[in-house]
């Protein structure tokens, strides 16, 4: 009687992922394979492995089988195989997912998110040349939800009917998104800025995204314009490689400089403080009266064992009303946040009777290298970047503004006053924000068609 192999655990990916979709029955075979990450770990935290933690390392470090192939080339020798990449630490521990020119089926999306809460350090989805449907990405975007995933990157795996602006819709951690390739035009462009305008769950956690060698034109530049007016989080915006011309470039350099807000600006920012002062409100009532509930029952049980020794407890009945008002108040803070709100008073100055913004310092990162900039793009930098300059000597604010831009690939003139200026006050952005680490070269500066 031969004894019955042990169904593998969740915990183990590389080998439950294969086992569970052959018992689904799926349409498609998973061939995994794992890859040690290289890291420095010091004497110390060698000694502290576990066995469980060396023993993992060891089985993940064994050859291959003779029969096994890359998995780049399995797709070209097997029909409705997705061929992965498992990447571990040097702990043992799954840091990210890799398939490499390989179909991604909605039901392998929806597998691995069965598998998420056993991988509690997987931090990066890396799809490659992938071959996609349009609700696949409905099926990550509620990966994303459930995971502790941080970086997504999807580098040429173009989607019919596109709609990677589903992937920004609900609150995660994503704070890498990478579009290169994938097909983007203006309209794909405009919807995936309206997912990043302020409030919306996205724009308080992405901080790089890559949308390089696409479609994007003008009013795709200017729809991204008009999001980093109000966005204080992205640092990274990569546009190389597109059809964005000096009117794109100029709406974009524009929000980095001082602006004025316009009506709907204002009002939008009068209703988010109407109704974070509501939300604020009902949730330090409730937070006052579970704390008054709480001091109530021990004062109760106090009063059945009068001869219990009580210990002092911050939320009991030795609290004072202004103490539980004080608690109150943290506890509500803690649970809703403080006040996100990029128009801020200190954010904002009046000039010629209407309202200014300074505009965007958060931004660090821009590559517009090979789109169609000229001249006047150049002129509308070294503005902008001369407004930032101007900016930070009179306000306090811990903002570098932009350190590095490039621009190669662009018909720009190899010399020009505007490029060397932009090139100088670089540098001393970089000085004042690194620590005396002065910045490369300016790239666009000897740029030309």
């Amino acid at each position: 009687m031969t004894e019955e192999c042990p169904r593998p655990s969740p915990d183990n990916i590389v080998e439950f992922l294969p086992y569970i979709c052959y018992t689904m029955q799926a349409p498609f075979g998973v061939q995994l394979k794992t890859r040690i990450v290289e890291e420095y770990v010091s004497v110390i935290d060698k000694a502290k492995k576990t066995k469980k933690d060396k023993s993992t390392i060891h089985a993940l470090q064994q050859d291959p089988e003779p029969g096994d192939t890359p998995a780049s080339d399995v797709q070209e020798g097997g029909v409705g195989l997705v061929a992965m990449t498992a990447l571990y630490n040097a702990s043992g521990r799954l840091v990210e997912l890799l398939v490499n020119r390989s179909p991604v089926p909605t039901m392998l999306i929806r597998v691995l998110t069965l598998c998420l809460p056993f991988q509690p350090h997987l931090y990066r989805l890396t799809v490659c040349n992938g071959v996609f449907e349009t609700k696949t990405l409905a099926a990550i975007s509620q990966l994303l939800v459930q995971s502790q995933i941080t970086e997504l990157y999807l580098s040429d795996s173009p989607v019919p009917g596109h709609r990677f602006s589903q992937l920004l819709a609900y609150q995660t951690r994503l704070q890498c998104l990478s579009l290169d390739r994938c097909g983007l035009d203006d309209d794909d462009c405009i919807e995936i800025a309206s997912m990043l305008t302020h409030p919306n769950p996205a724009s308080q956690t992405l901080l790089v995204l890559s949308m390089g060698s696409n479609n994007i034109y003008n009013r795709g530049a200017v729809a991204l314009a008009v999001m980093l007016r109000s966005n204080r989080k992205l640092r990274y915006l990569n546009l190389s490689g597109n059809q964005i011309s000096n009117t794109g470039a100029a709406a974009i350099f524009g929000s980095l400089m001082e602006f004025p807000l316009s009506h709907a600006d204002i009002v939008s920012k009068r209703l988010r403080v109407v109704q974070y002062i509501k939300l604020r409100k009902e949730v330090y009532a409730k937070c006052y009266n579970d704390l008054i509930a709480t001091a109530s029952d021990s004062k109760s049980e106090a009063r059945r064992k009068p001869t219990t020794r009580r210990k002092s407890v911050s939320t009991g009945a030795s609290l004072s009303p202004d103490e539980l008002a004080a608690k109150a108040d943290v506890m509500t803070t803690h649970l809703i946040g403080p006040f996100n709100e990029p128009f801020t008073c200190e954010a904002t100055f009046k000039k010629e009777g209407a309202v200014y913004s300074y505009g965007n310092l958060c931004l660090s990162y821009l590559n517009m290298s090979y789109n169609n900039l000229n001249h006047p793009s150049a002129v509308t930098l070294a503005e902008a970047i001369q407004a930032q300059q101007r900016i930070k000597a009179l306000t306090a604010t811990t903002e570098v503004g932009l350190v590095r831009v490039q621009l190669e690939g662009n018909p720009l003139p190899a010399d020009t006053d505007e490029l060397d200026t932009v090139q100088a006050m670089l540098d001393r952005a970089m000085l004042s924000g690194s620590k005396g680490r002065k910045s490369e070269k300016f790239l666009g500066r000897l740029s030309r068609r």
